[in-house]
Formats: structure tokens, sequence, C-alpha cells
């Protein structure tokens, strides 16, 4: 979410208190914490499009740049890098639909 603070501080107000209110109940043998919770969100394909864009900023300053950094360093970054790659996946594909 301190993603959306800089420019887009009106999207980080609407989502903010969806994000802290409760989540959508997990089944009953469901063994996932806080980070695999679920909330309903309705988004314009504009906000959408301001949080894809985000996003990819953050991919690019999360790929590796080669300096020197050390190999373990490098390593942490490019997962991070491809982590945030799957999550501009996945919302460019909820901007498609809609």
């Amino acid at each position: 979410m301190a993603l959306l603070k800089g420019e887009n501080v009106e999207l980080y107000k609407k989502l903010l208190p969806i994000l802290n209110d409760k989540p959508i109940e997990k089944p009953s043998k469901h063994a996932g914490g806080r980070d695999s919770d679920y909330f309903e969100i309705t988004l314009s394909e504009n906000d959408v499009q301001k949080i894809i864009d985000e996003l990819f900023n953050l991919e690019a300053c999360a790929v590796p740049t080669g300096t020197g950094i050390g190999f373990e360093e490098e390593a942490i970054q490019s997962r991070e890098a491809n982590r945030i790659a799957r999550l501009v996946d996945e919302w460019n594909k909820l901007n498609t639909n809609t």
C-alpha cells in the first residue's frame, strides 16, 4: 500500500479502509494467514491502471542491476521482481476483463 501514497493518495484512501476491514471468510480447512486474505473491491478501470503502473515502477526497482552487489542480493532482487511481475500479470488480467 505504501506505493500508492505518493501521487495516488485518493486511491490509497479508498483501499485502506477496505483492507483494514474483515476479509471474505475462508474455508474451514484453510491454513493461510493474513497474507492470503481476500477482499471484495470495486475499482474503476482508471484505478486499476494506476495500480498496474505503480506495480510496474516497483518491479523496475526490484530488477537486479548487475552492479556487483553480490549474488545473494541479486537473487533476492530477482525473486522480488518475479513476484511483482506475477502481480502485474494478475492485475492486467483484471484490467482486460472489465
